[in-house]
């Protein structure tokens, strides 16, 4: 049953940052609010590709992209959110993407549109037939928006400090280093945008009395022949770096980042928050294969194949802390082979929790005239990092840890997963916090959070339903659901008991099975099922109501298709010995969903489509069913039936998803009937998936 991307962190990212938003002044870039919306995964076959953007000033720009091509969609701005809608705040022209699926168009708002959109609480919606796709506006006040992606306007944006945003999305390869000369933020969120030196320049290079903060971005080949291949912050204040991919960077220091001025020892720092340093290195000589600074932070983050001669991830010259982070495979190439392969660290205090360092070339730690503080659930292949607490492991193999290479595993940035029996799942002490892990995973998924940036999550429940049939089913699911229709009402799934192929029942776990019917309503002229004539429970055709198309009616006919279904799911519980022969119920009081989708056939008038809704879910409580819920999407529910509340204490299975980290989002929003959202269905495996909210 299928119908046809996280806000990671937040709070912590906002924590981190507060130290460097400042009000960028006013420029002729900002006139009247600006706004974005990222639209997708508010809806069916919801895609994270679509990006609107909107002037107060009273323009609105959209740009499709990874859409079906040579189609045609309406959009439409509301008030409210994707699960609730109020007013219609305009209607665009339709559009129709092009034949590589792209369309760029600009529109003038009237002044009263621009006056009704600044007031805020409005989302978009495009819709294509049954697809539809949904995303909230979010305010840019205070911020410079990048609408050119080049180093001109790049750099024309940063001199102005405070916020820069994108409007865009690009990789912009620079052809000489920026200077950032006042306090900035440069946040590429909702955004696809790399920075690249061409391996030929450095990328960034911070001013004295300057900082610098980085977010959703990848910096990316650049190149110093002194110090700080991506970031050179040793004229500068701190660094930090959020949600980020930072990689391919080389510098005779800091092969990355470098914080100063390192020479005179000083106190800048740099933080580093669920991002990932991969592959960067310094010259021979020297020190922080990806970062070299005075002090360092890092939280939720992965450090992968970086080199240098002294601390070939992080070498921090006076203080370190890590908390829940991982180092794989980085190297230090000191004439001792001992130097630090993760980290190396002058002095000061190295302060580290829930941490994997392992598969280093050289000693992962050098601890030059410091302490190790281990907070406990670290993890090192080597008894080089000295760690000393009963619940930490100086020599765990690497096949131990069980470490899967970097990898996309959802989220912004790639990680390093955990595979089942890893020593390092439910390793962590004092967890959360960190809430998530670096991808935005809520911390703890197990009875204690997992060591390292990686929180393993439990395998998904599945459901199948005829399409299966005869194919393999999921593997190893949490839980499972059957569909017990043909894909409409009045038809049995022919896999759901004994047959020719295996029984989609019995792998749903026989009697403990979750169960889903398909529901419709398509009228008595389309019917061969219609109640004509019938009396209970409803009256349908007598003198006193004439004609069969009455609410009534569309009662009857849902309570007979819901009678229908659960009389299939018998008969096939008794066809695997589950249920006797003759029995009438089924052996457990299952729970159930009602399948509302525009596919099925439903009638114009939503007050018939509620009404067969309501015999449906009559006749499941009049056999004691443990629980009915709707399984659709916001758009097709209203669609179908007018966006109710009949059903608002009914439990929601949202559709349409197509990760884990879309599915787990929707969590956290109302449900379409109004009620609470128990389940998100997403593709996992070539299956329907479903997470547990």
């Amino acid at each position: 049953m299928t119908l046809g991307g996280r806000a990671a962190i937040p709070v912590i990212v906002a924590l981190v940052l507060s130290a460097f938003v400042v009000v960028a002044p006013a420029s002729a870039a900002i006139a009247g609010a600006q706004w974005q919306a990222k639209v997708g995964s508010g809806g069916i076959n919801g895609t994270s590709a679509i990006r609107v953007d909107t002037s107060g000033a009273g323009i609105i720009s959209v740009s499709l992209k990874g859409l079906g091509r040579m189609t045609t969609y309406s959009e439409t701005v509301f008030r409210g959110t994707c699960s609730k809608l109020s007013a219609k705040l305009l209607i665009l022209p339709t559009l129709k993407t092009t034949a590589n699926g792209t369309v760029v168009r600009t529109n003038v708002l009237t002044a009263a549109q621009a006056s009704l959109l600044n007031n805020g609480g409005e989302v978009i919606r495009l819709v294509s037939g049954s697809h539809v796709y949904c995303g909230a506006f979010v305010k840019q006040a205070g911020a410079t928006i990048v609408t050119t992606c080049d180093q001109s306007h790049l750099a024309s944006a940063l001199a102005n400090g405070g916020t820069v945003r994108f409007a865009c999305d690009a990789t912009i390869t620079v052809a000489s280093t920026i200077s950032i000369m006042k306090p900035v933020v440069l946040d590429a969120t909702n955004r696809t945008v790399i920075i690249d030196g061409g391996g030929a320049v450095g990328l960034f290079s911070v001013g004295g009395g300057a900082t610098f903060g980085v977010v959703n971005l990848t910096l990316q080949n650049g190149n110093s022949a002194g110090i700080g291949g991506a970031i050179d912050a040793s004229q500068g204040g701190s660094v930090t770096v959020v949600n980020s991919t930072v990689a391919h960077n080389r510098a005779g220091a800091g092969g990355a980042i470098a914080g100063g001025p390192v020479a005179a020892g000083g106190n800048a720092s740099v933080t580093v928050l669920a991002s990932t340093f991969v592959d960067n290195t310094t010259g021979t000589g020297g020190d922080g294969g990806a970062i070299n600074a005075p002090t360092v932070s890092v939280t939720n983050s992965t450090f992968a194949g970086n080199q240098a001669e002294l601390g070939g991830a992080i070498h921090a010259i006076s203080g370190l802390a890590v908390v829940n982070s991982t180092f794989v495979n980085n190297g230090a190439s000191g004439a001792s082979g001992a130097l630090g392969a993760s980290i190396g660290l002058d002095s000061g205090t190295a302060t580290v929790r829930n941490t994997i360092v392992a598969g280093g070339t050289g000693g992962e730690c050098d601890l030059v005239a410091s302490a190790m503080s281990d907070q406990g659930g670290n993890f090192s292949d080597d008894g080089s990092c000295g760690f000393s607490q009963a619940s930490s492991h100086n020599s765990a193999s690497v096949a131990a840890l069980n470490l899967v290479p970097l990898a996309d595993n959802g989220g912004p940035t790639q990680t390093v997963a955990l595979l089942p029996g890893s020593l390092a799942i439910n390793a962590g002490v004092a967890c959360p916090p960190p809430a998530t892990d670096q991808r935005g995973v809520p911390r703890p998924q197990g009875p204690a959070c997992d060591s390292g940036a990686f929180e393993v999550e439990p395998p998904p429940g599945y459901d199948i339903s005829y399409p299966q049939c005869g194919n393999p089913f999921p593997a190893s699911p949490a839980f499972e659901i059957v569909g017990v229709n043909g894909g409409r009402v009045f038809s049995p799934n022919p896999c759901l008991g004994t047959g020719d192929v295996p029984s989609e029942l019995a792998w749903a776990g026989g009697a403990s099975a979750q169960l889903y019917a398909n529901a419709g309503n398509p009228g008595p002229a389309l019917s061969t099922h219609w109640p004509d004539g019938q009396t209970s429970p409803r009256v349908c055709n007598t003198a006193t109501s004439p004609g069969n198309d009455t609410a009534d009616c569309a009662y009857d006919y849902g309570w007979n298709a819901a009678a229908d279904s659960y009389q299939t799911a018998v008969r096939a519980y008794i066809s695997l010995g589950i249920a006797p022969p003759g029995a009438t119920q089924t052996p457990t009081a299952n729970a159930w969903w009602l399948d509302v989708e525009t596919a099925n056939s439903w009638r114009s008038d939503v007050s018939l489509n509620i009404a067969a809704l309501q015999g449906a879910v009559a006749y499941l409580q009049s056999v004691g069913a443990a629980s009915i819920g709707f399984y659709s999407t916001s758009y097709q529910w209203n669609q179908v039936t007018g966006s109710t509340s009949v059903f608002a204490a009914a439990p929601n299975w949202v559709a349409g998803f197509s990760t884990t980290s879309q599915a787990r989002a929707n969590c956290r929003t109302g449900g379409f009937t109004g009620g609470t959202v128990q389940l998100a269905q997403y593709v996992a495996n070539g299956f329907d998936a479903n997470w547990i909210c």
